[in-house]
């Protein structure tokens, strides 16, 4: 393939062997494309104004290149567990200094009591949990974290 422009050329490797590039030719226009700069094969050839031709991936070396950066690494997020058990839940109320003040808060609420002590388990969506969540003042985010942790118990 010849390419007459070459544009944006950056490498993507620590080793700087191989580079991202945006590269026009007559037949395709602009293509985006990896060139690895230790090629030896002789199957892309650049034009330059003069039409003088280049092996590619010589060419490419002769310009500015923009260096490699690593990747920013992310943290994965964690995500909410649908459920956590009666166990988990009572164990991180109580290490948390929230389980005497909730039980007192919901002691008025018959279907929040009933469920806070007959259910296995507390589903993140149920009307127990968002009782709670006024009850405490606390955010989705809190009760998000309530439950990540809860199910580390």
């Amino acid at each position: 393939m010849i390419f007459t422009k070459i544009r944006d050329l950056k490498y993507i490797n620590k080793e700087e062997t191989i580079i991202d590039l945006f590269a026009t030719c007559e037949e395709y226009g602009e293509i985006p494309m990896t060139l690895n700069l230790e090629d030896s094969e002789d199957i892309h050839t650049f034009i330059n104004n003069e039409g003088l031709e280049y092996k590619l991936e010589e060419y490419c070396k002769t310009k500015t290149i923009e260096k490699y950066t690593e990747p920013e690494k992310t943290i994965p997020a964690l995500s909410v567990p649908n459920s956590i058990t009666q166990r988990q839940a009572r164990l991180y109320l109580f290490r948390n200094n929230l389980l005497e003040q909730l039980e007192s808060l919901i002691k008025n609420n018959v279907e929040a009591s009933i469920e806070w002590e007959y259910a296995s388990e507390i589903e993140r969506i149920s009307p127990l949990v968002t009782v709670m969540g006024d009850a405490l003042n606390l955010t989705k985010e809190q009760i998000d974290n309530i439950f990540i942790e809860a199910s580390k118990i």
